[in-house]
């Protein structure tokens, strides 16, 4: 409440540290019908808004947040909402996050979105869901100087454009490198990326892959698409490994666009 209200200058930009586990459900801070006893409470995100977007450190100790059930119609959606300048890390989150509303947002199991930030070390498992734009299980845009690190996606994650199991969308100078996806992965309309669903400017992957089954009309094992007017060669993928689903989906570690490729792997045999 502090960091979303009034006060939200004197402790949105301070370090927090988990010291156990939490279960939004126990207490119950938020839930469906049946947990809350009748109507249904959405969570409200850390930086619910641009005026009061998350600027501290957050570290989740490797404690884990389970019960997160969010069901809103905001622009930034997730456990946190929109951070900037600010690190998450070391933190497991599940739960079930999603997204009512009529346009593009931003929807992420862990954040809604992200400018200049760091995040690392952190995992969701469950379901994220969306009728439009920008669905991930970490973090559906990430944009400015940031890095994603040692990140890992169980989750289903469904969406109309732009899904991924990390991230959405990048937009500026992102570095994701260690992450990894499990979960099945749905684009009703287009572009699904086990990793990153659409890189918009210079983005460099290294070091992840995705073993989760993935539904779409342009599918990318890391990246669905990679933007033709990024500059030459800041677009890079590199040391991922991927494993196609039953339907032998997706073909190749990128689905269109243009990227400097090197030293991927694919396992081709129909394991999942």
């Amino acid at each position: 409440k502090r960091i979303n209200g009034s006060e939200a200058a004197n402790w949105n930009t301070k370090f927090y540290k988990l010291i156990a586990d939490i279960n939004l459900a126990v207490a119950p801070i938020c839930g469906n019908e049946n947990i809350m006893g009748g109507e249904a409470k959405s969570w409200t995100p850390i930086g619910n808004s641009y005026s009061n977007k998350f600027q501290g450190v957050f570290d989740g100790n490797d404690f884990s947040v389970k019960g997160l059930y969010i069901c809103d119609s905001k622009e930034n959606i997730g456990l946190f909402g929109f951070i900037q300048n600010a690190t998450v890390k070391n933190l497991a989150v599940s739960g079930k996050v999603i997204s009512t509303a009529s346009g593009s947002v931003c929807v992420g199991g862990i954040i809604g979105e992200a400018s200049d930030s760091d995040i690392a070390g952190c995992c969701f498992d469950g379901s994220v869901q969306s009728d439009k734009a920008y669905t991930a299980g970490i973090v559906g845009r990430v944009q400015g100087k940031s890095l994603i690190i040692g990140c890992h996606n169980a989750a289903t994650v469904r969406g109309n454009l732009l899904v991924a199991g990390i991230t959405a969308l990048t937009s500026g100078d992102i570095g994701i490198a260690g992450c990894s996806n499990t979960g099945d992965l749905t684009s009703v309309s287009s572009l699904c990326g086990g990793i990153v669903g659409t890189a918009n400017s210079a983005t460099f992957v290294n070091g992840c892959y995705s073993t989760g089954n993935m539904k779409g009309d342009k599918m990318g094992a890391i990246i669905a698409y990679a933007s033709r007017n990024a500059e030459s060669g800041k677009i890079i993928i590199s040391w991922c490994k991927f494993i196609r689903g039953k339907d032998k989906t997706p073909n190749d570690v990128l689905g269109d666009g243009a990227s400097l490729i090197y030293g991927n792997e694919k396992d081709m045999a129909d394991t999942n």
